[in-house]
């Protein structure tokens, strides 16, 4: 009977397909990125399309002089630029700029340019697309470029691709709704279908990845995929390029204003394609008869260089955000002691553990006799008792979450005496999470987040979550932020705030939100963050705020971010190059047993100008590691103006090659065994070098010096080296010196200055 029901299924899968070959594509394209795919049928799908798909290749269009339209193709040319596209199925053929090679891959117009979740009345989810459509293609004049009309029963989509400046275009999409009770749940567009620069070998993908990644085009035949605004990803932007020719490919949704998207990408080898997918949600998509709105483009082009001149693309957008109306850290508003921190403490507070407010008196008393008369930021986690969950015992969601708990006795006293030695202490405050069994929570109820069918939202399926933007929790956040100002807090560790996830948006409508889709949560967010901002603010000027692992569009509403990850494979600066000079970053463990792992982390946390830490414990006793913590403290006040508040320009090359060392903690992963960071000050334009030694024992190596006009510094520009104490030493001119010596010993670090 199972055999029977078995085959019968098989039958009618393979009669579907037979009807539509672009559907039966369209579905594997689909299958190669769902997660929850197994790798091995991944693999075998990947094998299958290769085996069993052979193509020919497709027209070469590279010698088109003018727009024209031929039997099967609507080609438009101009500006350097020519587009082809499929008249059949409203597919991309062609695209290339002044004269170089497509863009697409061969057989791109296997892959559907745009495709739609859809969901029935009835809760029946099925997928249309720009395969099995009515396609119309005109031409447009301003800009150049097409607009491609697919007519379906359900929908009406209009595609515009268009000419951008240099050597880019811009995708658009609208979608209306022409069907009876359906919602447009999901989108994805655009799914281009990429020819990789290069070789296998050579080709890096840049991902917006947290704080920046770079990875092989190789390691993606199992689809990889990076959530916006999240802490998956951090900003909008992505390229592919050749590490050897420096040929790439950029591509970037330029969004302000925060709408839900995933990237996805997908390395199929026997086409040779690697496909970029942008996968979005549309606004209500919790309410049938919703359109696809035309809120933001993405921009996909050719560009020359590496990461960092993908990255420079990208910056020349987001600088012209609302995100940087505060300015960089050099001049705006942020509170200077944060600023020019020389370390990020943590405190820990539960009864169980025996761990006592006392232990706050005694951390802050050693840690500021290591560096007297700074203001030392720290955050504190649990300034309540609580009684442990039974299931998660190391990792409570703490029982007075969502009220105005009683502080553990003695905490106000102590807070106010370490305060007035200079301890700035933030608390963990939680911006969602609450506890909904609480009696005191009872009112909470109409603030939490709904799902589309009405089923309240879980956090770990144990506390509830409450829309930032519903006015209960907006009331209740500030009755709990004054409470914590009063207790004696100088600053806010919002916890989860700055990321969100598609999987927790709130569909409830009462709350003055869409039902879902678009940019639901980061309104919400923003409402709550601009809130929080005003209130405190009007306290205390240096009350600073602070959230977990945020994103790129909630710059201006936070002082500072918690980057949640220490060190992970591929780890680029990238974040810090496109505006870490808007925005300080602290780091997340320094443990308490002060191994090399933890004076490794240090290191990134200074070539980065991240504010190191959060250290767990008590500083360290042996005097080797008191000093190196108070040197590199002291380098990083005396190269404020670059580590801190710099902008961070392209890392030099090192003159020997650098192999490639293991780490074991944090994570298992590689690194090189020498890095640099290049930063240009604000102040007076001159450049900054931070370099730190992971490897270990001592070594020597140099820097590469670029030209004085690379740098754009005076070709009679000085170079300095930087010590610890704020004293310089003389190296030489620009002139005279093309390379600067390093020798350094393991977990060593070296800073100069060309001015």
């Amino acid at each position: 009977m199972r055999l029977r029901l078995f085959l019968l299924v098989i039958f009618l899968g393979l009669a579907a397909f037979a009807g539509s070959p672009a559907w039966e594509m369209a579905e594997h394209f689909r299958t190669l990125e769902r997660a929850e795919v197994s790798s091995s049928r991944k693999a075998r799908l990947q094998k299958w399309m290769g085996e069993k798909r052979p193509l020919a290749a497709l027209v070469d269009f590279s010698q088109e002089e003018k727009s024209r339209e031929t039997e099967l193709s609507r080609i438009v040319v101009g500006e350097g630029m020519i587009l082809a596209v499929d008249k059949k199925s409203g597919l991309l053929q062609w695209l290339s700029f002044d004269g170089a090679e497509n863009l697409l891959a061969n057989h791109a117009c296997l892959c559907p340019l745009w495709e739609l979740r859809l969901i029935d009345a009835a809760g029946q989810v099925r997928f249309i697309g720009s395969h099995d459509s009515k396609v119309e293609c005109r031409e447009l004049d301003s800009p150049l470029g097409l607009e491609i009309t697919y007519t379906r029963a359900e929908a009406v989509a209009k595609v515009t691709i268009q000419k951008a400046a240099g050597t880019f275009v811009r995708f658009g999409i609208t979608v209306d709704n022409c069907g009876e009770g359906l919602r447009f749940d999901r989108l994805e567009f655009p799914r281009l279908a990429l020819l990789p620069r290069g070789t296998v070998a050579s080709n890096k993908c840049v991902l917006p990845w947290r704080r920046g990644r770079l990875r092989s085009i190789d390691e993606f035949q199992n689809c990889q995929h990076e959530e916006y605004p999240c802490s998956s990803a951090r900003f909008q932007m992505t390229a592919l390029y050749d590490a050897e020719k420096k040929k790439g490919i950029y591509f970037a949704s330029e969004d302000a204003e925060g709408h839900e998207k995933e990237f996805l990408q997908t390395y199929i080898p026997a086409y040779g394609m690697f496909i970029k997918n942008l996968r979005c949600y549309p606004a209500d998509r919790g309410r049938p008869g919703n359109n696809v709105k035309s809120s933001f483009t993405c921009l996909l082009g050719a560009f020359d260089g590496d990461w960092y001149d993908a990255g420079q693309i990208y910056r020349q957008w987001y600088l012209q955000q609302s995100w940087v109306s505060r300015g960089p850290l050099y001049c705006n508003d942020t509170p200077e002691f944060l600023k020019r921190s020389p370390v990020w403490l943590r405190f820990y507070l539960r009864d169980s553990k025996g761990l006592f407010p006392e232990s706050v008196l005694d951390s802050f008393n050693q840690w500021s006799e290591l560096f007297p008369n700074r203001k030392i930021p720290a955050t504190l986690y649990h300034y309540a008792k609580f009684q442990e969950p039974e299931n998660k015992p190391n990792y409570p969601v703490c029982e007075y979450y969502g009220f105005c708990a009683a502080p553990f006795p003695g905490l106000p006293e102590i807070l106010q005496d370490c305060t007035s030695r200079g301890l700035r202490c933030s608390v963990y405050l939680q911006s969602e999470i609450y506890n909904q069994d609480a009696p005191e929570n009872m009112d909470l109820a109409p603030g939490r987040k709904l799902t589309s069918d009405g089923t309240a939202l879980l956090y770990l399926n144990e506390r509830g979550i409450c829309c930032r933007m519903s006015s209960v929790w907006q009331k209740r956040s500030e009755e709990m932020r004054a409470h914590l100002m009063k207790i004696g807090f100088t600053g806010f560790y919002q916890d989860t705030f700055g990321k969100s996830k598609p999987a927790s948006e709130c569909f409830d409508i009462r709350h003055g939100h869409d039902a879902g889709g678009a940019n639901t949560d980061y309104r919400a967010q923003r409402s709550y963050g601009k809130a929080s901002r005003k209130q405190t603010k009007a306290v205390n000027p240096e009350f600073y705020l602070g959230g977990e692992a945020s994103c790129e569009c909630y710059v201006d509403l936070l002082d500072y971010k918690l980057n949640a990850v220490s060190t992970y494979p591929g780890h680029i600066p990238l974040e810090r190059a496109l505006y870490g000079d808007y925005i300080l970053s602290h780091g997340r463990v320094v443990s308490e047993e002060y191994t090399a792992s933890d004076f490794r982390q240090i290191g990134f946390d200074f070539l980065e100008g991240a504010i190191p830490g959060r250290f767990f414990g008590l500083p360290p006793k042996d005097e080797a590691s008191r000093q190196y913590l108070k040197d590199i403290a002291g380098l990083t006040e005396a190269a404020y103006d670059y580590l801190r508040a710099g902008r961070m320009l392209r890392p030099m090359e090192f003159a020997k090659p650098v192999a490639m060392m293991e780490l074991m903690k944090p994570q298992k992963m590689k690194t090189e065994e020498w890095r640099n960071t290049v930063y240009r000050s604000y102040k007076d334009g001159s450049v900054g070098i931070a370099v730190f030694r992971f490897g270990e024992g001592q070594d020597e190596n140099s820097l590469i010096l670029p030209s004085a006009d690379a740098l754009e510094v005076p070709k009679q520009s000085m170079i300095w080296r930087l010590m610890p104490d704020g004293k310089r030493l003389k190296l030489g001119s620009m002139e005279t010196i093309k390379e600067i010596f390093l020798a350094l010993p393991g977990n060593g670090f070296d800073f100069f200055i060309i001015q």
